[in-house]
C-alpha cells in the first residue's frame, strides 16, 4: 500500500531547489517517504558569452538512468538572461521578446522517493549559471510502516 498515492488530494508545496556550480546542471533528490505530482518547474539561465546554443530539458532520472525527458523546443544563444519554464499540461512555446522558454510535462507526473528531478542543458558552457530554480508540486507523504 505504501507503493500507492492516496486517492485525497496531498498538500501543493513549493520546494526551492539550490543553484549549481557554474556549468552545471541541478540535481534534486526527493526526500524520503515522498510522492509528488510535478505541477511545473522554473529556472533562470544566465549563458557567458560562448557562441554555443543551448538546449534545455528537465529530467527524472532513476539513480543515474533518465526514464522521462521533457524538451523545451527553443535554444538558448550567447549572453542572454533567459526564464526557463514546464508546466503540467501546458505546450511547448517561446516568447522571444521577452527571452522566456516553456516546455510541457504531462498533466499527472508522478515522482516516487527514488527519483531525481534535473537539469540537462546540452551545449552548457563554463560560465554558464542556472539559479533562482522552484517546483511547484502536490505532495503526498508515506505513512511510517
Amino acid at each position: 500500500m505504501a507503493e500507492m498515492i492516496p486517492a485525497d488530494q496531498g498538500r501543493i508545496v513549493v520546494v526551492e531547489i539550490g543553484d549549481p556550480i557554474a556549468g552545471g546542471n541541478f540535481y534534486e533528490q526527493m526526500p524520503p517517504r515522498t510522492r509528488w505530482r510535478l505541477i511545473s518547474l522554473t529556472m533562470r539561465y544566465t549563458s557567458d558569452a560562448t557562441s554555443a546554443n543551448r538546449f534545455f530539458n528537465l529530467t527524472i532520472l532513476l539513480v543515474a538512468d533518465v526514464i522521462m525527458s521533457f524538451p523545451v523546443r527553443e535554444e538558448g544563444l550567447a549572453s542572454q538572461v533567459r526564464q526557463v519554464s514546464w508546466f503540467a499540461g501546458g505546450m511547448s512555446t517561446m516568447d522571444p521578446g521577452h527571452l522566456a522558454s516553456y516546455g510541457a510535462i504531462p498533466e499527472r507526473c508522478l515522482m516516487n522517493n527514488r527519483m531525481i528531478l534535473a537539469s540537462e542543458v546540452q551545449g552548457i558552457e563554463a560560465g554558464d549559471q542556472i539559479d533562482h530554480i522552484f517546483a511547484v508540486v502536490e505532495e503526498w507523504i508515506e505513512p511510517l510502516a
